[in-house]
């Protein structure tokens, strides 16, 4: 999709200036909104899964980091846009890192510790201590839960460190020969041994660069095991010639005490049974769990060690402090919230799971007695009874010191050592006290409240500030599970995003778009952060829906049902409901975002489904203005309208075998399940016809939208006519192709008829209505009327839907008045075809006329050139307007009887305004304008219509136009634009059930002469005042309608009042502009005599003449005489 990356008010993307590769792949030329719109489809047609689609949002995500990330590497000599392009990366990276946390809580199964490695045979199914561990994790719900958080984090670190560049360590960097040499020279005094225990012994420091390889080596190794990858680590010791220390970090087996994630997967696929089998051995014999506590034991010490050594070594108290679970080892390191988040979640696991199976252990051995119990720990050694007695602890570290050994050693560590290795469970180590506490302050969360609370008070106050953020406060609400605090949170978040880009866009309209080129990129900077927050914001709100973590109580409606159990109650349904149209306002706030800039309409319609029908209505209403307004081809247009009709009724066909399957009782998800999330709507039947419907109801209704306008909004209704037919000319095309014939126009088979379609009688509705309203405006409305019928209807509909519903009237059927109606539509939208026609040449001639009297020269009678023809046309558009009004072909439209479907052809409703003093009103795109305020309009019409309706059998009165305009969904204004509404009503007696005939029938001719009554009266007040404003002698101002509501036969009739008579005028006008120049048409004059005289009247019907209100006669009897009494006037007069 091009995008026109000027256009202020586009969604941010940074693309490239330079034409992407040859061999790029597609999807890298996306943008991320067309990347993400792709994967919401995809899900919404169950192409993929949620797990699939959360994965595909964050790849999303983390490319587009790496490509701003290289942007701004091109921008280091502007530090504005650098700044702001790495500012939308890091953006981008918390949202892509979201994404990811939703996978693992979520997507990644539910066993985030693994199997444990395989099971034994022939064990009688006893279980590895690991194994033990493994259960522990998966069948606790916190602890699972808190896994996951910890293979999220260790994941994050991973990609952090794969990005990096590596560091180099050579195979010699861990030996310690510098320490070594200068320690053996001139006043050496140092380490005489290159074993690990020599510094120790020796009481020496590592010299010089030892001790920096030390330190660079210990702090890999924290980065390694930060990202879950001990086994690298372990390998990476050994590289450097420190078997020793990977013999240390492998305590706890290869992967680590408690693998998870991605280290639980690799163990899995790597531990063989015979492993398993030694370790099984091994437990059996030194007691279950006790050498993996003896370990995390000695590794407390290390931690402890290297942290008050001198120089202290923090990384190296980190590596150790967290194989121990020792948080207050592992804070100094961390340098981030990660860091922090990881250290926190990683001792709470390590210790949770130590204490749940010591628990579980105790639970089973208490089920003996006191006796087997006693037993049983008695065979593994246990209690104090094996612990050295103080005294003799003494004297054996006094042996050691004097055999060359450090005596310096604490008694007291040794003694807690001691008593750990005669324990006989791994919860030894976790019940020590500092592993715990810090001071008055627990360092080990039980809950992800904990862990928030502690984040929150963390030293480190970058650690501080992002917890109190926004993307962090959002995964700490999904970890700990607080959906309504989640969901208010992306509320907010958005309506600030969703307001900061509205800003942004209205400074860049008014200030030009800031387009910034530099590193071969072209970067748009205004609006990228709030845009990005609002996509972010939307897929995370259908992310929570298709997992079902925000419950659609419709949904559970259905399972409760399905599963014979009782549903939610009110109180619980209530708040359901309110989140999920919580969720539906966040997507709303994206989904207008794009519907701001042409671009990316194409990618509105997937998110509309989303949304509940209201909102669909208001957003399908800025979609259709805004590709009005902008003035769209009408390709682009019936593009879009067919992706909208597709989505829509796609999206309702799913959600139907989404609730199927639900009421089947089938889990959502399963293989054997069509659906693949839980994401559902409330998409109707003809969903897109009925929004359609709304819109043009809606700008028919108000005063904002003008003719112009209106006109243009009315295309939408016919593309499902363009689209069938389009259809239809191409299968009859394919299938001459395929028959093969010998091609070309005259061999090609005609398409089929089309069927008739619930949407042409929209369309037809609208399109009659609104032509009728334009035909009652002033001459600027002739534009508008013009284009309706020249433009916006197309070709052969009229053809097409009056065969359509021949058809359908002869199969008969339930549907007949209606189609009857449709009937009476399509002829009035034709007789609108030929009058707008006629309208045009009139103008047209108008004009042709006036420039060839004129240029015949200044006085005389001499005809310029061109104006024989010009009056040859004349003479001839004279004979048409008066076939036209003698025709009367709205007569047997105007039929209140036939008025049916909720219809009462006895109320009429008219919302205008004053027309200004310099005509119009109201003709082109804008709103409606009037020449004065709404109170001083009504006051003026007040009298008026009092004196109109002076008869018993019809009332009227005027009044504000807002409640009108807001009952009908109109977009608003009527009343501040100056618009008052007229109501008109004509009476009929009451009939008893039980009248004679002729009293039924006396009763409908009065009926009937009230209803004509009113019509006419409407058609005078609309029709009665002189042009410019107020007509003098206390005539009304000139009125513009904005809105008719009435029957269509009320319409009809007030039309057929004021069409007649601007028929009759304009053949008038053209008669006496003939005479004037000498050329008078006397039979045509004496036709247009008759005619207002009252000849040629329809059988049953009224004279022309008849329909003219008293001022239109007194004016076309006033031309008549004119004509009849003209000489020539020259070029000058002839158009006087």
């Amino acid at each position: 999709m091009e995008v026109d990356d000027a256009y202020a008010g586009a969604p941010p993307r940074l693309r490239a200036a330079e034409a992407p590769d040859a061999g790029e792949d597609a999807a890298e030329a996306l943008s991320l909104e067309e990347r993400f719109a792709g994967i919401t489809q995809a899900l919404m047609r169950d192409e993929v899964d949620v797990a699939e689609a959360l994965l595909a949002f964050k790849d999303a995500c983390a490319a587009h980091v790496d490509h701003l990330r290289q942007q701004a590497s091109a921008l280091l000599h502007r530090s504005a846009h650098y700044l702001h392009s790495r500012q939308l990366a890091d953006e981008l990276e918390s949202q892509a890192s979201t994404w990811q946390l939703l996978l693992h809580l979520y997507a990644m199964g539910e066993q985030p510790a693994g199997l444990g490695g395989p099971q034994l045979p022939g064990v009688g199914g006893r279980q590895t201590y690991r194994q033990a561990l493994r259960d522990a994790v998966n069948c606790e719900p916190s602890l699972e839960r808190c896994a996951h958080v910890v293979a999220w984090l260790e994941s994050l670190a991973a990609q952090r460190l794969a990005a990096a560049p590596p560091l180099g360590f050579a195979a010699a960097d861990g030996v310690w020969r510098e320490t070594l040499l200068l320690s053996r020279g001139p006043g050496g005094g140092g380490a005489r041994e290159l074993d690990p225990d020599a510094p120790t012994r020796d009481a020496a420091a590592l010299r010089g660069e030892d001790q920096r390889n030390e330190e660079r080596l210990a702090a890999q190794l924290w980065q390694l095991m930060r990202a879950g990858k001990l086994a690298q680590a372990q390998d990476l010791c050994r590289k450097c010639g420190q078997h020793w220390r990977a013999a240390a970090l492998a305590g706890g087996g290869p992967w680590g005490p408690l693998p998870v994630g991605a280290a639980a997967a690799d163990a899995d696929d790597c531990m063989e049974e015979a492993t398993q089998a030694e370790d099984l051995a091994w437990e059996v014999e030194a007691g279950r769990g006790a050498g993996r506590a003896l370990w995390r034991w000695a590794c407390v010490a290390a931690a402890d060690a290297a942290a008050a050594a001198t120089p202290g070594n923090k990384w190296e108290a980190a590596v150790f402090g967290a194989l121990a679970g020792h948080v207050a080892r592992v804070l100094p390191v961390c340098s981030g919230w990660e860091d922090e988040a990881w250290a926190y979640c990683r001792a709470w696991l390590d210790l949770g799971a130590d204490e749940r199976v010591a628990a579980e252990e105790e639970d089973a051995l208490a089920g003996f007695g006191a006796r087997l119990d006693q037993e049983a720990r008695g065979g593994g050694g246990g209690g104090d009874a094996h612990v050295i007695p103080s005294d003799v602890l003494a004297s054996l570290l006094e042996d050691a010191g004097a055999s060359g050994y450090t005596n310096s050693a604490n008694p007291q560590l040794l003694q807690e050592g001691l008593a750990v290795a005669a324990s006989d469970g791994g919860a030894a180590v976790a019940k020590l006290p500092r592993l715990r506490r810090e001071g008055d302050r627990a360092v080990v969360p039980a809950t992800f409240d904990d862990l928030r609370s502690l984040l929150a008070s963390s030293g480190n106050a970058s650690v501080r500030a992002a917890t109190g953020g926004q993307a962090r406060t959002l995964q700490l609400h999904v970890m700990a599970e607080r959906w309504r605090d989640l969901v208010l949170e992306l509320a907010a978040a958005a309506l600030t995003a969703h307001k900061q880009q509205q800003e942004e866009e209205a400074s860049q309209r008014a200030s030009g778009a800031v387009v910034v080129a530099g590193g071969g990129a072209l970067i748009r900077r205004a609006g990228g952060a709030g845009f990005a927050l609002l996509r972010f914001a939307a897929h995370l709100a259908l992310a929570l829906r298709a997992l079902g973590l925000v419950r659609d109580p419709k949904l559970l409606e259905l399972q409760a049902e399905a599963a014979g159990m009782e549903g939610l109650d009110d109180e619980e349904e209530q708040e359901a409901a309110r989140l999920q149209e919580v969720l539906g306002k966040v997507i709303h706030q994206y989904a207008d975002a794009l519907a701001s800039h042409p671009a990316s309409w194409p990618l509105v319609p997937p998110y509309l489904c989303h949304l509940r029908e209201r909102v669909r209505g208001l957003l399908l209403s800025r979609l259709v203005r805004a590709a009005t307004a902008a003035g769209a081809d009408d390709g682009a247009c019936r593009s879009l309208h067919a992706q909208l009709a597709a989505a829509l009724e796609a999206w309702r066909e799913r959600q139907e075998l989404l609730e199927a399957e639900i009421a089947a009782g089938r889990l959502i998800g399963d293989p054997d399940c069509g659906p693949t999330s839980l994401l559902s709507g409330d998409v109707r039947p003809e969903e897109l016809r009925s929004l359609l419907a709304g819109v043009m109801a809606s700008a028919r209704a108000g005063a904002s939208d003008g003719p112009l306008t209106r006109v243009r909004l009315l295309r939408w209704l016919f593309y499902p006519f363009v689209s069938a037919r389009a259809a239809a000319d191409a299968a009859a095309a394919a299938a001459d192709d395929g028959g093969g014939g010998g091609g070309g126009a005259a061999g090609a088979a005609p398409a089929p008829p089309l069927e008739w379609d619930a949407s042409w009688g929209d369309a037809l509705h609208h399109a009659s209505g609104l032509a009728a309203e334009l035909a009652l405006s002033p001459a600027p409305a002739a534009l508008a009327l013009r284009a309706l019928t020249g433009e916006v209807l197309p070709e052969g509909f009229l053809e097409a839907a009056s065969e359509a519903v021949a058809r359908r009237l002869e199969e008969g059927g339930e549907d007949g008045w209606e189609l009857r109606l449709v009937e009476r539509q399509i002829a009035a939208l034709a007789f609108w075809r030929d009058y707008s026609s006629l309208d045009s040449a009139y103008r047209a001639w108008k004009v042709d006329l006036g420039a060839a009297l004129l240029g015949g020269g200044a006085g005389g009678t001499g005809l310029g050139h061109g104006a024989e023809a010009a009056i040859a046309r004349g003479e001839a558009l004279a004979a048409r307007l008066l076939d036209l009004a003698a025709a009367d072909e709205l007569a047997p439209l105007a039929a209140p009887e036939e008025d049916a479907g909720g219809e009462d052809p006895t109320r009429a409703r008219l919302v205008a305004v004053a027309a200004p003093a310099g005509g119009g009103g109201g003709g082109g795109e804008g709103a409606y304008v009037s020449g004065m305020g709404a109170r001083q309009l009504q006051a003026a019409l007040a009298p008026v219509l009092a004196a109109l309706t002076t008869s018993p059998d019809v009332e009227a009165a005027v009044g504000p136009a807002d409640g009108d305009a807001a009952a009908a969904g109109g977009s608003g204004g009527a009343g501040e634009a100056g618009a008052v509404c007229a109501t008109f009503v004509s009476f009929q007696s009451p009939l008893a059930a039980d009248a004679p005939e002729h009293e039924r029938l006396r009763v409908q001719h009065k009926a009937l002469r009230a209803w004509g009554a009113m019509a006419a009266k409407l058609a005078w007040l609309l029709g009665g005042a002189r042009r410019g404003g107020g007509g003098g002698r206390g005539a009304p101002p000139r009125l513009v309608p904005v809105s008719l509501d009435a029957s269509f036969a009320t319409v009809a009739q007030v039309a057929r009042h004021r069409t007649t008579a601007k028929l009759l005028i304009r053949a008038a006008k053209v008669l006496l502009a003939l005479a004037r120049t000498g050329h008078g048409a006397a039979p045509l004059l004496a036709r247009l005599s008759e005619l207002a005289a009252g000849a040629e009247r329809p059988p049953g019907a009224p004279a022309p003449a008849d329909l003219l209100s008293p001022c239109d006669a007194r004016r076309l009897l006033s031309l008549i005489a004119e004509a009849l009494e003209e000489e020539p006037l020259g070029p000058e007069g002839a158009l006087a």
